[in-house]
């Protein structure tokens, strides 16, 4: 189970991602900036979100962020060679990765990032449907992913309106709800990932997502 969390994880962190990977490289003209953690409790002045997490979850530092990654490559990757092109692009694409945090055996776990629209193909035009529709149109396609979009709908999170995938990967053993909001030349995409039967965890961690100010 712990090694199918670790390749569902990845695939929103990599796959995912190269799949909006740019040719366009103009500069970005945004006030974006990272958030930080005080305790359990996440907030971002920029996108004005914040997120409170139970005592008992576990934020992830930056190394062990990139270990995962490393570890999940076999799964995903041929060689070493493949992933560290994937991280390349992901350096150009100048993703910020705010966090991950997630629970002692990893069958819950939480992750935000914004990607820079300006270096992506299709730009800042994209909105969050087509932003969802290209980035897991490889995934979806993938069968040895076993995933499947289970509904998609709009829905209101600390007075903005996200677009929402909810799926099922590998074939019904993980739950995947990815949320993506736009602000300026940025998406702000977020992801929870948990087993089914901690569906209801899930769902609060989510409706107590509120805004900073």
């Amino acid at each position: 189970m712990k090694k199918i969390f670790r390749k569902g994880i990845i695939i929103l962190m990599i796959v995912a991602m190269l799949a909006v990977t740019a040719c366009n490289k103009s500069e970005a003209k945004s006030t974006f900036k990272t958030g930080s953690f005080d305790g359990m409790v996440f907030t971002n002045e920029w996108s004005n979100l914040r997120f409170e997490f139970p005592e008992n979850l576990k934020i992830a530092t930056q190394d062990e962020i990139k270990a995962l990654v490393a570890q999940g490559n076999a799964g995903l990757y041929e060689d070493n060679e493949k992933l560290e092109n994937a991280m390349n692009k992901a350096a150009e694409l100048k993703l910020a990765y705010d966090f991950l945090v997630t629970n002692e055996d990893g069958s819950l776990n939480i992750q935000l990032t914004y990607e820079n629209l300006a270096m992506s193909v299709g730009g800042t035009k994209l909105d969050e449907k087509a932003y969802l529709d290209t980035a897991l149109k490889p995934v979806f396609e993938d069968e040895s992913l076993g995933y499947e979009l289970l509904k998609e709908e709009k829905v209101n999170i600390a007075d903005k309106e996200f677009y929402k995938f909810s799926m099922s990967g590998f074939n019904g053993a993980i739950m995947q709800d990815m949320y993506c909001h736009k602000i300026e030349d940025r998406m702000i995409v977020f992801a929870v990932t948990y087993v089914p039967t901690l569906a209801d965890q899930a769902n609060e961690i989510v409706s107590k997502i509120s805004t900073v100010k």
